[in-house]
């Protein structure tokens, strides 16, 4: 082929971002870990937000020295507590390769009694909006991030049926400033503060819908190469 007739990166590029794919993607468990373990800012697979008492609730992403990754998702809006009920929510998608029961533990920030509990789902794939979640909270405020137990200390159970599959985790608002900065789910339940954030961050990929747009942006490209040539 011509050089002259070869597509311009700039244009490739652009043509690409058209159909660029989302952030969303799946956490996956190592082959050889008993765990799975995340930034709360990364990887969100969907959001939504709630209007309580004329205010709008939403979860933020903030900075922070203090967090692992250098930030977290904090609660935001006014008036605290939020209903059980409300939709101000944050899921994450993760896939597991071994069952069995896994403890929840929550990196947070509760630097106040009126800022130190959020809702979490009791189980996997549970819709924000359901009383069907939980109060999980620091046992004291501290100015500092803290490792806590999510889930009143009850396991989330991975059974056989779940491996190789999707499934979800999410937690909506309670109380405004609380802030979740890391999860880990693993079957060890006697693990320290020290031994958590040692704990490396798992692997992800891309969600299905992400090979779906990334494929329609490089048709897009030969689409445009092809008519560019045809023109010369």
């Amino acid at each position: 082929m011509k050089l002259s007739t070869i597509l311009p990166l700039g244009m490739l590029a652009s043509s690409i971002a058209l159909v660029s794919p989302t952030d969303a993607a799946v956490i996956l468990q190592g082959a050889a870990d008993n765990y799975i373990a995340f930034e709360a800012e990364d990887n969100i697979a969907a959001s939504g937000t709630d209007t309580i008492s004329s205010s709008l609730h939403q979860w933020g992403e903030v900075a922070n020295g203090g967090a692992s990754g250098g930030a977290a998702m904090q609660a935001q809006g006014a008036g605290s507590p939020a209903p059980d009920d409300n939709t101000a929510f944050l899921t994450w998608d993760v896939e597991f390769v071994t069952a069995g029961d896994y403890n929840l533990y929550a990196r947070v920030l509760a630097t106040g009694t009126g800022s130190d509990s959020a809702h979490q789902g009791s189980t996997w794939n549970q819709t924000a909006g359901t009383n069907a979640f939980v109060y999980v909270g620091a046992s004291s405020p501290s100015a500092s991030y803290q490792w806590i137990n999510g889930n009143g200390g009850a396991d989330f159970e991975v059974l056989t049926a779940d491996v190789g599959n999707t499934i979800t985790f999410s937690v909506s608002i309670r109380e405004n400033a609380f802030q979740f900065d890391r999860f880990v789910f693993s079957t060890d339940n006697s693990l320290t503060a020290a031994e958590l954030d040692a704990l490396s961050n798992s692997s992800v990929i891309p969600e299905p819908s992400a090979y779906g747009a990334l494929t329609g942006g490089l048709a897009l490209a030969i689409v445009l190469l092809r008519r560019r040539v045809s023109n010369r």
